[in-house]
């Protein structure tokens, strides 16, 4: 017990000394709990957030899991109505460093998609790249890319024959990295993941 509230005391003393400049660190506040919350809400209790000592939230897409890809393709400003909350969310002292989460990893178990699997792919990147050009319209930070393979998919741990050899696969998917961040710099070039 005496060890939990220790601990607790050097997690807020290093928050609140990062926040004060002696670490030159921003803190974000990300959670599930704050990932719940629509931008609404967290624009309707910015001013508590103010009180905290942190720089910016986690933010999930309304209407989307995570920006996760197991989304249907995006249409180009499906989002356009959350870019001026975002600027009215990052306005605020606390908020300003807030992030867009972006989730990377399919949602259902067993599930994965193949390194070879074109369609899936260019899906996956247009969506990312719409992310993107929403998260730098609205004024956000970037993205907090979210890879926890939270359902046992083994997406970047595992190569099944399908995908072909160590070599090929390798290569195929250093050029699906290529190709789905080359979408994200496009949108917003100085974007902090």
């Amino acid at each position: 017990r005496k060890m939990k509230k220790l601990l607790l005391c050097v997690l807020i003393g290093g928050a609140l000394n990062a926040r004060a400049g002696g670490f030159g660190q921003k803190v974000i506040y990300h959670g599930w709990d704050v990932g719940l919350a629509t931008p609404q809400d967290v624009l309707k209790h910015a001013a508590a957030f103010d009180r905290l000592a942190i720089d910016g939230i986690s933010l999930k897409l309304r209407g989307a899991r995570d920006g996760s890809t197991v989304d249907a393709a995006y249409a180009k400003g499906q989002f356009d109505d959350l870019i001026p909350i975002y600027r009215q969310i990052t306005a605020h002292k606390s908020l300003k460093e807030s992030f867009l989460i972006c989730g990377t990893m399919p949602y259902a178990r067993g599930v994965r998609y193949a390194w070879t699997d074109d369609a899936a792919w260019a899906r996956i990147g247009a969506n990312f790249r719409e992310l993107a050009r929403v998260a730098k319209a609205g004024g956000l930070k970037g993205l907090m890319i979210d890879n926890e393979d939270y359902v046992g998919s083994r997406q970047f741990r595992h190569v099944p024959e399908a995908d072909g050899d160590w070599e090929t696969a390798t290569r195929r998917v250093r050029a699906r990295g290529r190709d789905f961040f080359r979408g994200i710099f496009a949108e917003y070039p100085d974007v902090t993941l």
